[in-house]
Protein backbone atom coordinates (compact mmCIF):
# COMPACT_ATOMS: atom_id res chain seq x y z
CA UNK A 1 0.00 0.00 0.00
CA UNK A 2 2.84 2.33 0.90
CA UNK A 3 4.53 1.65 -2.42
CA UNK A 4 1.26 2.31 -4.25
CA UNK A 5 0.84 5.66 -2.49
CA UNK A 6 4.43 6.62 -3.25
CA UNK A 7 3.90 5.65 -6.89
CA UNK A 8 0.75 7.78 -7.09
CA UNK A 9 2.50 10.74 -5.48
CA UNK A 10 5.39 10.38 -7.92
CA UNK A 11 3.02 10.11 -10.87
CA UNK A 12 1.11 13.23 -9.84
CA UNK A 13 4.36 15.09 -9.22
CA UNK A 14 5.66 14.23 -12.68
CA UNK A 15 2.34 15.15 -14.27
CA UNK A 16 2.26 18.45 -12.38
CA UNK A 17 5.83 19.27 -13.35
CA UNK A 18 5.13 18.41 -16.97
CA UNK A 19 2.06 20.64 -16.96
CA UNK A 20 3.92 23.50 -15.33
CA UNK A 21 6.86 23.21 -17.70
CA UNK A 22 4.86 22.58 -20.90
CA UNK A 23 6.33 19.22 -21.75
CA UNK A 24 6.39 18.18 -25.41
CA UNK A 25 6.72 14.63 -26.72
CA UNK A 26 6.10 14.03 -30.38
CA UNK A 27 7.15 13.28 -33.94
CA UNK A 28 8.63 15.46 -36.66
CA UNK A 29 9.21 15.27 -40.43
CA UNK A 30 10.89 17.62 -42.85
CA UNK A 31 13.60 18.32 -45.39
CA UNK A 32 17.37 18.15 -44.96
CA UNK A 33 19.09 20.49 -47.46
CA UNK A 34 22.82 19.85 -47.15
CA UNK A 35 26.24 20.08 -48.73
CA UNK A 36 29.70 18.69 -47.95
CA UNK A 37 32.53 21.21 -48.11
CA UNK A 38 35.96 20.33 -49.46
CA UNK A 39 37.90 20.63 -52.69
CA UNK A 40 36.72 17.22 -53.93
CA UNK A 41 32.98 17.91 -53.61
CA UNK A 42 30.29 19.68 -55.60
CA UNK A 43 29.34 22.74 -53.54
CA UNK A 44 25.63 22.68 -54.41
CA UNK A 45 22.94 21.98 -51.83
CA UNK A 46 20.79 18.85 -52.25
CA UNK A 47 17.46 18.13 -50.56
CA UNK A 48 16.61 14.89 -48.77
CA UNK A 49 14.26 13.74 -46.02
CA UNK A 50 14.37 13.74 -42.23
CA UNK A 51 12.06 12.27 -39.61
CA UNK A 52 12.12 11.30 -35.96
CA UNK A 53 11.00 12.09 -32.43
CA UNK A 54 11.50 14.87 -29.88
CA UNK A 55 10.99 15.55 -26.19
CA UNK A 56 11.12 19.04 -24.73
CA UNK A 57 10.49 21.07 -21.58
CA UNK A 58 9.55 24.74 -21.59
CA UNK A 59 9.21 26.90 -18.46
CA UNK A 60 8.51 30.62 -18.66
CA UNK A 61 10.90 31.89 -21.36
CA UNK A 62 13.47 29.08 -21.39
CA UNK A 63 13.55 25.41 -22.22
CA UNK A 64 15.47 22.46 -23.61
CA UNK A 65 14.60 20.00 -26.35
CA UNK A 66 16.26 16.70 -27.24
CA UNK A 67 15.65 14.90 -30.53
CA UNK A 68 16.57 11.72 -32.34
CA UNK A 69 15.89 11.61 -36.05
CA UNK A 70 16.92 9.89 -39.26
CA UNK A 71 18.32 11.96 -42.12
CA UNK A 72 19.54 11.31 -45.63
CA UNK A 73 22.23 13.39 -47.34
CA UNK A 74 23.40 13.16 -50.96
CA UNK A 75 26.85 14.38 -52.01
CA UNK A 76 28.51 14.42 -55.45
CA UNK A 77 32.26 14.15 -55.84
CA UNK A 78 33.92 16.14 -58.60
CA UNK A 79 37.16 15.63 -60.45
CA UNK A 80 39.86 14.29 -58.14
CA UNK A 81 43.64 13.92 -58.20
CA UNK A 82 45.29 10.73 -59.42
CA UNK A 83 46.70 10.00 -55.93
CA UNK A 84 43.22 10.28 -54.44
CA UNK A 85 41.75 8.01 -57.11
CA UNK A 86 44.55 5.44 -56.80
CA UNK A 87 44.05 5.24 -53.03
CA UNK A 88 40.25 5.06 -52.98
CA UNK A 89 38.74 4.18 -56.38
CA UNK A 90 38.51 0.76 -57.94
CA UNK A 91 39.68 2.18 -61.26
CA UNK A 92 42.07 5.14 -61.50
CA UNK A 93 40.34 6.47 -64.63
CA UNK A 94 37.34 7.25 -62.41
CA UNK A 95 39.28 10.32 -61.26
CA UNK A 96 38.01 12.03 -64.43
CA UNK A 97 34.31 11.67 -63.54
CA UNK A 98 32.12 12.41 -60.57
CA UNK A 99 30.14 10.06 -58.40
CA UNK A 100 27.26 10.33 -55.93
CA UNK A 101 27.03 9.06 -52.37
CA UNK A 102 24.01 8.88 -50.08
CA UNK A 103 24.53 8.91 -46.31
CA UNK A 104 21.90 7.52 -43.95
CA UNK A 105 22.44 9.13 -40.57
CA UNK A 106 21.06 9.23 -37.03
CA UNK A 107 21.26 12.72 -35.53
CA UNK A 108 20.76 13.59 -31.84
CA UNK A 109 20.64 17.34 -31.16
CA UNK A 110 20.29 18.79 -27.65
CA UNK A 111 18.91 22.30 -28.06
CA UNK A 112 18.52 25.10 -25.55
CA UNK A 113 15.46 27.28 -26.18
CA UNK A 114 14.75 30.95 -25.53
CA UNK A 115 11.36 32.54 -26.11
CA UNK A 116 11.54 35.69 -28.24
CA UNK A 117 7.94 36.78 -28.68
CA UNK A 118 4.55 35.14 -29.07
CA UNK A 119 4.99 31.58 -30.36
CA UNK A 120 8.61 32.07 -31.52
CA UNK A 121 11.52 30.34 -29.77
CA UNK A 122 15.21 30.51 -30.65
CA UNK A 123 17.18 27.25 -30.46
CA UNK A 124 20.90 26.49 -30.25
CA UNK A 125 23.07 23.59 -29.16
CA UNK A 126 25.27 20.65 -30.17
CA UNK A 127 24.28 17.75 -32.38
CA UNK A 128 25.82 14.28 -32.41
CA UNK A 129 25.53 12.41 -35.71
CA UNK A 130 26.28 8.78 -36.53
CA UNK A 131 26.55 7.54 -40.11
CA UNK A 132 24.49 4.35 -40.28
CA UNK A 133 25.38 3.51 -43.88
CA UNK A 134 26.92 5.05 -47.00
CA UNK A 135 25.64 4.14 -50.44
CA UNK A 136 28.22 4.26 -53.25
CA UNK A 137 25.67 4.82 -56.03
CA UNK A 138 28.23 4.70 -58.88
CA UNK A 139 30.27 1.80 -57.46
CA UNK A 140 33.49 3.82 -57.44
CA UNK A 141 35.13 2.95 -54.16
CA UNK A 142 37.34 0.12 -53.04
CA UNK A 143 36.05 0.36 -49.46
CA UNK A 144 32.83 2.44 -49.31
CA UNK A 145 32.22 1.56 -45.65
CA UNK A 146 35.54 3.16 -44.66
CA UNK A 147 35.35 6.26 -46.87
CA UNK A 148 33.53 8.35 -44.22
CA UNK A 149 34.02 8.54 -40.48
CA UNK A 150 31.24 6.90 -38.50
CA UNK A 151 30.44 9.88 -36.27
CA UNK A 152 30.68 13.66 -36.14
CA UNK A 153 29.77 16.63 -33.94
CA UNK A 154 27.80 19.59 -35.30
CA UNK A 155 26.46 22.92 -34.11
CA UNK A 156 22.81 23.91 -34.54
CA UNK A 157 21.12 27.33 -34.55
CA UNK A 158 17.54 28.00 -35.53
CA UNK A 159 14.03 29.03 -34.60
CA UNK A 160 10.82 27.20 -33.84
CA UNK A 161 7.20 28.29 -33.57
CA UNK A 162 4.83 26.62 -31.11
CA UNK A 163 1.54 26.59 -33.03
CA UNK A 164 -2.08 25.79 -32.16
CA UNK A 165 -3.37 22.21 -32.32
CA UNK A 166 -0.10 20.91 -30.75
CA UNK A 167 1.87 21.66 -33.92
CA UNK A 168 5.43 22.93 -34.18
CA UNK A 169 7.30 24.31 -37.19
CA UNK A 170 10.90 25.34 -37.47
CA UNK A 171 14.00 26.03 -39.53
CA UNK A 172 17.61 25.60 -38.50
CA UNK A 173 21.16 25.77 -39.79
CA UNK A 174 23.49 22.87 -39.04
CA UNK A 175 27.26 23.31 -39.36
CA UNK A 176 29.92 20.66 -38.89
CA UNK A 177 32.33 21.08 -36.00
CA UNK A 178 34.21 17.89 -36.85
CA UNK A 179 34.82 16.40 -40.28
CA UNK A 180 33.77 13.05 -41.74
CA UNK A 181 36.74 12.50 -44.08
CA UNK A 182 38.21 9.03 -43.63
CA UNK A 183 39.56 8.69 -47.17
CA UNK A 184 43.18 8.20 -48.17
CA UNK A 185 45.20 10.80 -50.06
CA UNK A 186 43.24 13.93 -49.15
CA UNK A 187 43.69 16.40 -46.31
CA UNK A 188 40.26 18.09 -46.39
CA UNK A 189 38.13 17.58 -43.28
CA UNK A 190 34.80 17.32 -45.20
CA UNK A 191 32.42 19.08 -42.83
CA UNK A 192 28.68 18.79 -43.41
CA UNK A 193 26.47 21.85 -43.35
CA UNK A 194 22.97 22.72 -44.39
CA UNK A 195 19.44 23.83 -43.60
CA UNK A 196 16.61 21.81 -42.10
CA UNK A 197 12.91 22.62 -42.33
CA UNK A 198 10.50 20.62 -40.18
CA UNK A 199 7.03 20.34 -38.80
CA UNK A 200 6.14 18.38 -35.69
CA UNK A 201 3.21 17.23 -33.62
CA UNK A 202 3.26 16.95 -29.82
CA UNK A 203 1.12 14.31 -28.14
CA UNK A 204 0.99 16.24 -24.85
Amino acid sequence: MKKLLLSLVAAFSVAGAAHAQNMDVGLKVGANISQLNGASWDDGYKANILGGAFVGFRALRMGVQGEAFFTQSTYTIGKTTKDFADANFKNAVDSARGGSFRLNELSVPVLFQLKVAGPLWLQAGPQFTAILSASDKDNLLKNPDDFFKKASVDGVVGAQAILPFKLQAGVRYVFGLSGINNAQGVADSWKQRGFQIHIGYSFL
